[in-house]
């Protein structure tokens, strides 16, 4: 090759360099959403003006801002739909598989990664980068000092009482995962010790005896249902017909976002109920 040809393929490496980077930091007018976790941040962050596209469990039960959601074009996570929709920008948190990033890099069409949350500081911060990137931080602000004024009014415990995560999957959480945290910062013990996710132990329910059982409103979309699993055994039946128990819906724990303040919220009536007898 020579210089003057050297020289060409250099200035077309840099325009492209410049053109991807100058898509990467304007504000994105076309945005498309791979699945319903990246929808809400979306739909919460964006005018809809802005939105190109959501994924097709934009209106499930399990989408917090279904009905925000209705009316808004779908479309489905294949690289050659994304591709011909022309974003400016693709928002997601698992929307795609592990290698819908790459083929779309190659396209010249950029992605926001969604981090995996396991703490209420995680949702903060997620809301802070995402709306920062959106261009929307006076909106993430102001969905961050809401979160916390919420936060703020919740009564402090005035008793030891436990519960546990039982959804119909038999799969529970311990430290380290967000349902923990809504156990934990509405004021309960939780019973599961084993950090992130596990199969429910017999032996605790049994040992602990918690005062409350909390179960998910909806199917289960975590782990696989097996035929057998502890939630079927006869003794967990039994002592969960027996005691106090909170349902809550899936679309306020199945993603990470503001809307666990709901959640929250909702245990925290539980508890106030159990601790006055």
């Amino acid at each position: 090759m020579n210089c003057t040809a050297f020289i060409s393929v250099l200035f077309l490496l840099l325009a492209q360099i410049t053109f991807v980077k100058a898509v990467e930091n304007s504000s994105p007018k076309r945005v498309v959403s791979l699945d319903y976790c990246a929808d809400q941040y979306i739909l919460k962050l964006l005018p809809k003006a802005n939105i190109l596209a959501l994924s097709k469990d934009s209106t499930s039960e399990f989408s917090y801002l279904r009905k925000q959601a209705e009316g808004v074009k779908t479309i489905r996570a294949t690289a050659e739909e994304i591709i011909a929709a022309r974003p400016d920008l693709v928002v997601r948190s698992y929307g795609g598989g592990p290698q819908i990033v790459q083929f779309l890099g190659k396209a010249g069409i950029p992605t926001l990664q969604m981090n995996f949350l396991i703490s209420i500081n995680d949702v903060r911060e997620e809301i802070r980068r995402l709306s920062a990137r959106l261009d929307a931080s006076r909106k993430g602000a102001s969905v961050i000092a809401n979160f916390n004024r919420r936060l703020a009014k919740l009564p402090s415990p005035t008793d030891v009482i436990q519960a546990i995560y039982l959804p119909s999957s038999g799969v529970t959480a311990g430290p380290g995962t967000l349902i923990d945290e809504i156990i934990t910062t509405a004021g309960f013990i939780n019973i599961e010790t084993q950090p992130g996710w596990s199969s429910v132990r017999l032996e605790n329910i049994a040992r602990y005896q918690p005062d409350l059982i909390i179960t998910s409103a909806g199917k289960d979309r975590m782990g696989i249902h097996n035929q057998w699993n502890a939630i079927k055994h006869s003794m967990v039946k039994a002592f969960v017909t027996a005691r106090h128990q909170a349902s809550l819906p899936l679309s306020i724990t199945s993603c990470g976002g503001w809307f666990i303040i709901d959640a929250i919220e909702q245990l925290v009536s539980e508890r106030l109920r159990l601790e006055r007898g």
